[in-house]
């Protein structure tokens, strides 16, 4: 990673410490790089899961549409330039570097987080490249995140779970609030499935901004449709996305753009790490999800052809706890425990304790893992955190 980027305060590594919270230094970024937001059409998509999936979704719809689009995703897995990226491709290494190198003394002027930065790049590679919209993914909550300096033209709130409750409240009705954040005056809101009590919170929110509310789940998929992600969680986010798509850009949305964009998503917008097969022999299954929610999600897609091992990191701020329940009720293989790094991260041992899993086998690194399943040959889910997606893309690339 550029040296710059790398010592930026970083939420990734580092959690709440690097968190300062506030939209003064994304706008005053974006107002060096002559604000390259402006004029650009953009949505912005927020929830506690789903969000990168949905981003994606819409993302892959437009580009089937014939429309040039920017794709803005964090955290990102192999490369900094992934969150930045134009019909599925990253923008380019030399790029990056040169614009770091131009814009230095204004970073060093404004101090902004490692979040912000790749947002204002992402906006401004996406102004270069001459797109002809952007989807943008919220990073944390909504209300104070730096993505909600945007004025969005639609909004999208995937679902609302307990997460990150220490930054957003403790309580789904309070985190709705702050996801809510990036509802706009008088422009539409797409919701997904979520607890009652949250989908109130955010319809009060869209009521008092004069926003119309569109449902998921009131959208039909193209007959024969066939998701290009697994799981029958990617047909409720695919519903999501269609309605999003269609409320942003209407008619010229069609069902063949729809069915060519939901059918080829990985391939158009870059997407990884999504009920991933990176092995066949073993079978090996990589997934992005880091919260109890996400966890049961994947366990699900996956009843009718259980793995016999699952592979967990998780960071030191995740709820163990609730995460151990859903291992206890959906879970009956064996629990292999990684440890994570970074000030959020935490040891195997740890997490052993956090999940009270006395049992589980303990591995120090994702390489370690990696080569027992090989030589075990045993049937892998490996979830929990981007960091053990990440060196599982590593250790097993395209």
């Amino acid at each position: 990673m550029n040296p710059l980027l790398e010592n930026l305060p970083r939420f990734a590594t580092s959690g709440a410490v690097a968190m300062n919270p506030g939209l003064d230094r994304i706008r005053a970024l974006l107002a060096a790089m002559d604000h390259p937001e402006r004029g650009m059409p953009v949505m912005l998509v927020a929830g506690t899961n789903g969000k990168g999936s949905v981003a994606s979704m819409v993302a892959a719809i437009g580009t089937a549409s014939g429309l040039r689009m920017g794709l803005h995703t964090s955290p990102h897995l192999l490369n900094v330039t992934e969150r930045m990226r134009v019909d599925g491709t990253p923008a380019p290494a030399a790029w990056l570097d040169a614009t770091l190198d131009r814009y230095r003394p204004d970073l060093e002027r404004i101090g902004p987080s490692f979040f912000e930065v790749t947002v204002a790049l992402s906006l401004l590679w996406f102004r270069e490249a001459r797109v002809h919209a952007a989807v943008v993914e919220v990073g944390l909550g909504g209300r104070l995140d730096a993505t909600n300096i945007l004025e969005a033209d639609v909004s999208v709130i995937t679902s609302i779970g307990m997460d990150h409750t220490d930054l957003l409240g403790a309580t789904l009705p309070a985190i709705a609030r702050e996801k809510g954040g990036i509802i706009k005056r008088g422009k539409p809101v797409v919701l997904g499935c979520m607890e009652s009590d949250a989908e109130r919170e955010l319809e009060a929110l869209a009521g008092a901004a004069g926003a119309q509310v569109l449902r998921g789940d009131a959208v039909v998929l193209p007959a024969g449709l066939s998701v290009d992600l697994p799981g029958p969680h990617q047909q409720r986010n695919a519903r999501i996305a269609v309605a999003a798509a269609r409320a942003w850009h209407g008619a010229g949305i069609t069902d063949v753009a729809v069915r060519t964009g939901l059918e080829q998503v990985r391939a158009l917008s870059g997407l990884r790490a999504r009920l991933e097969t990176v092995s066949t022999s073993p079978r090996i299954i990589v997934d992005m999800g880091h919260n109890a929610d996400a966890i049961a999600t994947a366990l699900a897609a996956l009843s009718d052809d259980p793995v016999d091992v699952v592979l967990l990191g998780l960071l030191r701020d995740k709820d163990a706890a609730a995460v151990g329940r859903v291992l206890q009720d959906m879970f009956h293989g064996d629990l292999w425990l990684v440890s994570t790094p970074g000030d959020r991260g935490q040891s195997a041992a740890e997490l052993a304790k956090g999940l009270s899993r006395s049992s589980a086998r303990l591995f120090p690194t994702v390489a370690d893992a990696c080569s027992e399943m090989l030589r075990s040959r045993t049937s892998s889910l490996c979830i929990g955190s981007h960091h053990v997606a990440a060196e599982i893309l590593q250790a097993f690339p395209e």
